[in-house]
């Protein structure tokens, strides 16, 4: 998992949420599939958030491209 802790406060504490909410979403997985949609939501919001804050994203388009997304996919 990368280290969110970039110093961009709203960056950071977007990603804190997300792993917050990527972790209950494993958690509570039942299949393979659902631990991987929670993976993809998690990728996707960092990304954006990494993108909306001025921050580099290469790193969050890259895990979506290892888990079959479409890395540039909404």
């Amino acid at each position: 998992m990368p280290n969110f802790r970039t110093g961009n406060l709203v960056h950071d504490a977007n990603c804190l949420a997300a792993e917050q909410t990527r972790a209950a979403a494993v958690a509570a997985a039942s299949s393979q599939a659902a631990v991987t949609a929670a993976e993809v939501a998690f990728y996707k919001t960092v990304r954006d958030s990494a993108f909306n804050n001025g921050l580099p994203h290469a790193q969050f388009m890259e895990a979506l491209r290892q888990l079959g997304v479409n890395p540039l996919a909404p």
